[in-house]
This record gives structure tokens, sequence and C-alpha cells, in this order.
């Protein structure tokens, strides 16, 4: 098989697309949900989700509201932009499950021939 640079390309716009839409899909079920709770949730490392946080925060789709008491604690709340963005993820969701699923049976498969 020949290696095609624009695939992997498209793999990181799924991996992109699919963390926003966990993070949009956890923002909106939990309120006022806060870092702790979406590092938990998504798995993603710091820097990753501060950077997802960061442009979902800057193209409206998420708001970030810092603690008055303590600075070093935000919440998210999710804009009316950022529920139609999710309802239309939303869409794909059996999709997003699919490509998870298959690539779990790749991992495993991986595994049983090692």
């Amino acid at each position: 098989m020949k290696y095609d640079k624009s695939v992997n390309k498209k793999l990181m716009k799924f991996i992109k697309i699919y963390n926003d839409y966990q993070i949009l899909k956890i923002i909106s079920e939990n309120n006022n949900c806060d870092w702790k709770k979406l590092k938990e949730l998504t798995g993603l490392t710091d820097p990753a989700l501060a950077r997802h946080i960061k442009i979902l925060d800057v193209e409206g789709y998420i708001i970030t509201r810092v603690n008055p008491k303590d600075r070093r604690k935000h919440y998210y709340l999710i804009t009316d932009k950022g529920k139609k963005l999710l309802e239309e993820l939303s869409k794909f969701e059996s999709i997003f499950e699919k490509i998870i699923s298959i690539l779990e049976k790749v991992e495993l498969d991986d595994k049983i021939h090692i």
C-alpha cells in the first residue's frame, strides 16, 4: 500500500472534530463543567485540551468563566452557536462510534500478533 500524506491529514482532522464533539457534548450535559471534569471524561492531555478549549472559545462555541474566588478554576458553558454545531456533529455519532470500534479491533488484533 502506497503512503498517502492526505490520509494522515484527514485522520488528524477526524481526531480534531471527534475531540471537539466530545468536549461540546460533555459541556452541554454538565452545567458549569470544569477543567478537571473535561480532562477526566475526554482523556486528553492538558496541552491538547487547552488547544481545543481555546479554539472553541475563540470561535464562539463555548464561553469560559473564571471563578472569582479562585482564578485558577475555569468553568465552561456551551453557546447557542455551540449547540448548533453539536447538533450537526451528533448526526455523525454512529460514524464516530463505528470508526472507534474499528480502531479498537485493529489495536486488539495488533496485540494478538505480538
